[in-house]
């Protein structure tokens, strides 16, 4: 008795077909059927390739009884392969670039600054007193003094004299201790911007004691006069009111310059 060597039925020996599945007995692809164990009622084979596949290199089967058909590989998954390598390295090489940045960002604020990078705050240099807007010009009792005027002109002063007066004015209402009256003469050098020429009509005055007078409604005495051609000059008289007796008058004029003011200063003895 033999078996089916598919569904291991019972079979006659002289049968070619199995009478449960329709087997064909006679091509059987094992070659060892004789190994058939009747006290176990059941036989052993090993199965054996009737011819083995040929071997090729880089073939992706690792034995011949083990074949695999070598995969062949679409070139658009190639290409997304290659594509998805590239972007993978480029991302950690950038992210390895902005760390090395970082990092040496960090290491640079906290390094040492050389002494000839750091930051120094200047300090602040002491600038000499300007000499022409706010400097005072001093003049004295009968020296011509040059005054800079860019609005009325050059012009040269003096001082004539001064002399103390007893004159005094009923309708002011200043009261003041002594009355002087100070003679001047100004001459024209050159022209200024104004176009009313040149006009220097009375001064500001402090005493010795540094407090301030004003001026005074004079009497008699010789009234300014504006100067428009230059070389003429002009003498003329005004009245300064102080309250408190004093050795010495100061004189002051104000005159004009670019973007500020200048004033000459005149100490006149009073005795």
């Amino acid at each position: 008795m033999k078996h089916c060597i598919k569904c291991n039925t019972e079979l006659a020996d002289k049968s070619k077909y199995c009478n449960e599945c329709g087997k064909n007995q006679s091509t059987d692809e094992y070659d060892n059927q004789d190994s058939y164990d009747e006290r176990e009622d059941n036989y052993t084979r090993s199965p054996v390739y009737n011819t083995k596949p040929e071997y090729r290199e880089n073939s992706d089967y690792g034995d011949a009884n083990n074949f695999n058909a070598k995969r062949k590989h679409s070139p658009i998954l190639i290409i997304c392969l290659i594509v998805t390598v590239i972007v993978i390295v480029g991302g950690v090489v950038a992210l390895g670039l902005l760390s090395a940045h970082k990092y040496t960002s960090d290491d640079l604020k906290y390094q040492d600054i050389p002494a000839s990078t750091k930051s120094v705050t200047p300090e602040v240099t002491k600038t000499e007193p300007a000499k022409t807007a706010k400097s005072a010009i001093v003049g004295k009792l009968h020296q011509k003094v040059i005054v800079p005027d860019i609005r009325y002109g050059t012009y040269e002063i003096e001082i004539n004299s001064i002399t103390l007066t007893t004159e005094r004015n009923k309708y002011s209402k200043v009261k003041p201790v002594e009355v002087y009256k100070v003679n001047y003469t100004y001459k024209l050098l050159s022209s200024g911007t104004s176009t009313h020429g040149l006009y220097v009509s009375s001064f500001a005055s402090f005493d010795s004691t540094g407090e301030s007078g004003e001026g005074y409604p004079g009497g008699t005495g010789d009234y300014p006069k504006p100067l428009t051609i230059i070389g003429t000059k002009c003498s003329a008289d005004t009245f300064v009111a102080v309250k408190n007796k004093s050795s010495f008058i100061n004189l002051v004029l104000d005159y004009s310059v670019t973007n500020d003011s200048g004033h000459m200063i005149f100490k006149i003895p009073t005795k």
